[in-house]
């Protein structure tokens, strides 16, 4: 089993220039609800969020699967 801390901060520091890359490491951004993962994907260096950006008002309601292209039913 793999035990791991989550670093938290604001969004407007997630980005790879002010906070550096570390494979592995996972990052919370409480003012966006962001979840990131540092990952090494075919030889690049990416920090991945791994939740989606939702906006959801009155006028326009979203569906907590909408957008989600991996989701497909099972026949």
């Amino acid at each position: 089993m793999a035990l791991f801390k989550i670093l938290k901060g604001e969004s407007s520091r997630i980005d790879t220039g002010t906070t550096k890359f570390n494979e592995g490491y996972a990052y919370f951004t409480p003012d966006d609800a962001g979840f990131y993962i540092d990952a090494s994907v075919g030889g690049s260096q990416k920090r991945i969020r791994i939740n989606r950006r939702e906006v959801v008002s009155a006028q326009t309601p979203v569906r907590s699967d909408e957008g989600d292209t991996w989701l497909q039913e099972v026949e």
